[in-house]
Formats: C-alpha cells, structure tokens, sequence
C-alpha cells in the first residue's frame, strides 16, 4: 500500500515507527467522520475521540461502522517532495460491513486542497 503523508501530521510518528497502523475504509453514510481530521484537535486529543471505534489485538484502531480495516506496517519511505512517501505491507484485513459502498472523493485538481 502507498500512502502520502506530510512529517509532523498527526499520525505520523505511530506510522513510520514500525507499529502496526490501521487504514479505515468508510462508507458513504460515514462521510461526517471526515470532518473529525478536517478541523483539527489540540495536542494530546484525537479525531477518535469522537468516532467509535476499538483496538484491535495488534494494537491498531478500528471504527466500529466502518467497511473495512486493513492493519499494515510502514516498510519504506521516500522523500520525493514536501510529503513523503510510504511503503506499507497489509498484515491483516477485516471486512465489517459487506453491503455497505465505499466512500471515495476525488478531487478537481492536485494542486489544491
């Protein structure tokens, strides 16, 4: 899996430090949850405070009303431009809500956000 983060983003020390991390597919009812990372929380505090979810056994979060959760370790990063980016191995996924459609967005322009 390849992501882009930005160092110093929340998150992303958990990431890159070799623990295990989760990717929470939500579904378009889930939408409202996006706004929890949008508006940003002080230090100390989460978006999943406010977001129920649980830890799994390998110690990454899992929202309870999610799709699916994919749990995976960062294996490698690259610095190419102002994110970097991450190399990660899915150790273990979990389907939750079979019959529920993944949310997507796509944005108009790269150079915006």
């Amino acid at each position: 899996i390849t992501l882009a983060i930005r160092k110093g983003r929340p998150g992303y020390e958990q990431i890159v430090s070799g623990n295990v991390f989760s990717i929470n597919i939500v579904g378009e009812e889930q939408a409202s949850y996006l706004k929890y990372f949008w508006k940003g929380y002080p230090p100390g505090q989460g978006p999943f405070e406010s977001i129920p979810h649980v830890i799994s056994e390998k110690g990454a979060i899992k929202i309870n009303e999610a799709k699916a959760v994919i749990e995976c370790i960062c294996v490698s990063k690259s610095q190419p431009g102002d994110h970097e980016l991450l190399i990660a191995e899915g150790i273990s996924s979990t389907e939750l809500n079979p019959n529920m459609k993944s949310k997507t967005y796509t944005r108009k322009s790269g150079l915006d956000y």
